[in-house]
């Protein structure tokens, strides 16, 4: 077997995960290409894929790959900017063999006991109890159906049928049952990894995953969709991946505001299989004196009431060796007479990203109710009557189903926030943070909006439903 293509060594699961094969097998009878998968070392699933028109094996792994995928809910009090996230990526390999029917030459046959001894010019395969076929070109008497009862090597066995002369001809496993043969040889050139970001239709065919590889001197992306330049109020929390391949590389999260330059240390700057992609909090809320190292960086607070914005970059163990791009935040201080709710959401980057909705909120309670008709009703054995009193009742209620919904109205927003509301309404993890912090999962409920551009619009804003994603419990 030939791995004509194999996927990249960083890929999105969500997307496809491709492998083409070749083998010089192709035209064998009943040929297919059998491919184990393989996670985190341990076989989770076989794929039988036969060849295609032009006789090559075409594998889309993804699928098979998405069941060992989730992500990592950010938690909120966590004061370390630096995080693992082991459920949002995992690795992975093949093991490739190939399948057919598999037909041997023979060119003796002996006595092994009175019944007749084949030998075989190439590895036959075969096990006994198996019945195969014989088809002689020198004489005909082994000819037909005949079972396997002994294996004394690769290229001997003894089937049931009686000795009568040498012969040669060809054997092959009757029915015509295909043999499945490995190939250790076909392995991918290194360990493959893939994660729960995913790319548009068009995006995806420029992906490169070297595009993320942190690597010291260069300025290599963060995975995120977020826009280069963002906003984030000064209690936001923001995270954004980072492919943490290279020891040392993201040793900190150097962030400079008009304050000083602050750096945040990597608990986890040695790459590992544990620590291959990395979460990095980068809200302006996130950053906390707990978390600072402290003797590199400036005093306390980061932030004044002049501060208009900050960056964030990843850097090395000498705090000047750049590992990634420049991340800008410009400081949102809209106010509002309203109630801000907050939502975080997974967004396509694999990365967790807020929504606000600061304007005119509404709240509405959906309550279904299940009821039973009861007899009322009883006999007073002592006073030998029978009757109710006024209380009782007939309609009584076995179960009450109570949905909490909201519709949520955005104030005016930039063009870059508002471009991200597609996203939110696709994302299958959406949270609506509570005012002590704790996240109580939501189900976006708008299906469609209509994204608002500045050239046609002076100003931009959005409405969106969301309900809980659980019902509230009643009394009985």
């Amino acid at each position: 077997i030939t791995i004509l293509v194999e996927p990249q060594e960083l890929q999105s699961v969500y997307n496809e995960v491709i492998v083409v094969l070749d083998s010089d097998k192709r035209n064998e009878l009943k040929f297919q290409y059998v491919v184990d998968i393989n996670i985190n070392g341990v076989f989770s699933s076989r794929l039988k894929v036969q060849s295609n028109p032009q006789g090559f094996g075409v594998v889309n792994l993804s699928r098979h790959l998405q069941t060992a995928i989730s992500s990592d809910i950010p938690d909120l009090s966590e004061v370390e900017v630096f995080n693992t996230i082991p459920n949002s990526y995992t690795d992975y390999s093949v093991t490739l063999s190939e399948e057919y029917v598999i037909e041997s030459d023979y060119n003796l046959v002996v006595s092994d006991g009175g019944n007749a001894k084949f030998t075989t010019t190439a590895t036959h395969g075969y096990i006994v109890g198996e019945g195969v076929n014989v088809t002689g070109v020198i004489n005909t008497e082994y000819d037909g159906f005949q079972t396997i009862i002994a294996v004394d090597s690769p290229t001997t066995f003894t089937t049931s049928k009686v000795y009568g002369a040498t012969s040669a001809g060809n054997v092959r496993l009757s029915a015509d049952v295909p043999t499945i043969t490995e190939d250790v040889a076909a392995i991918f050139s290194e360990v493959k990894y893939v994660c729960n970001n995913v790319s548009s239709f068009i995006d995806v065919i420029d992906w490169n995953h070297e595009d993320y590889l942190l690597v010291a001197g260069t300025t290599k992306a963060f995975l995120t969709n977020l826009p280069t330049t963002y906003y984030s109020r000064l209690d936001e929390n923001i995270t954004m991946n980072i492919r943490n391949d290279v020891n040392d590389v993201a040793a900190f999260l150097k962030v400079v505001t008009n304050l000083g330059t602050y750096y945040f240390e990597n608990q986890h700057p040695v790459t590992l299989d544990s620590t291959k992609l990395l979460s990095v909090k980068v809200g302006a809320g996130d950053f906390v004196l707990d978390g600072v190292d402290e003797p590199a960086s400036s005093s306390f607070p980061m932030f004044n009431d002049a501060s208009e914005s900050y960056t964030v970059q990843t850097v090395g163990r000498d705090y000047t060796t750049v590992s990634s791009e420049i991340r800008t935040f410009i400081i949102d201080r809209d106010c509002t007479k309203h109630e801000n709710v907050k939502l975080i959401y997974l967004n396509n980057g694999g990365s967790f990203s807020p929504f606000n909705f600061a304007g005119a909120n509404e709240k509405a309670v959906k309550v279904k109710k299940r009821n039973y008709q009861k007899n009322y009703g009883a006999y007073d054995s002592t006073a030998v009557t029978y009757g109710h009193n006024s209380y009782d009742t007939g309609t009584t209620r076995f179960s009450t189903d109570v949905k909490e919904s909201w519709k949520l109205n955005s104030t005016w927003l930039p063009e870059s926030v508002g471009n991200l509301i597609e996203d939110l309404i696709i994302s299958p993890q959406v949270f609506k943070v509570l005012s002590n912090g704790n996240l109580q999962a939501v189900e976006v409920i708008t299906s469609s909006v209509k994204i608002k551009k500045l050239s046609t619009k002076k100003l931009i804003s959005y409405s969106l439903n969301i309900e809980n994603a659980t019902n509230n419990s009643t009394q009985k």
